[in-house]
């Protein structure tokens, strides 16, 4: 850290400083009001140097602000809503905080519930074998189709 580390604290009480340094952690005596203005400052006008953010976040975030008001305050405030959200999501993600519930992703396709349904009917605990064998052979001949494919297309250019 350098001297220059200090950001402007936003209605700072009077006999604070209005200006904070990084080293001093004096963002416990700060009202949470104050704490919400100087994040949306920091949002508003945010650049590559991000240590001050990331303690405003985790200052708000020990005061009970849900990391979703974070998110709407970002969206509000900021100039490149993206990027913020980017920077935003890693700190968070830096303290252990998903904003995504684990195995988010595809929604496995209702047909392919159905067909796991009948082969375990079927064949019981092998069920899961099978489909995976299936999966495998399958992919062997679509792979064995586009290069067939391939060729012909080679040969007749």
């Amino acid at each position: 850290m350098t001297a220059n580390d200090t950001f402007a604290l936003v209605g700072a009480p009077s006999g604070f400083p209005e200006t904070v340094s990084l080293r001093e952690p004096c963002l416990l005596t700060v009202s949470l009001k104050d704490l919400t203005r100087t994040y949306i400052e920091l949002i508003s006008a945010l650049s590559q140097k991000t240590t001050p953010l990331r303690q405003v976040i985790e200052t708000l975030l020990e005061r009970g602000v849900h990391w979703r008001e974070l998110i709407r305050l970002a969206k509000a405030y900021s100039r490149n809503d993206k990027y913020v959200r980017q920077i935003i999501s890693q700190i968070l993600t830096g303290l252990g905080i998903r904003r995504r519930k684990p195995g988010a992703g595809r929604e496995t396709p209702q047909r392919a519930l159905a067909i796991l349904a009948d082969i375990r009917r079927q064949d019981g605990d092998d069920a899961v074998r099978l489909l995976g064998a299936a999966y495998r052979a399958g992919r062997a001949e679509d792979a064995e189709r586009n290069s067939a494919l391939q060729n012909s297309r080679t040969q007749a250019a």
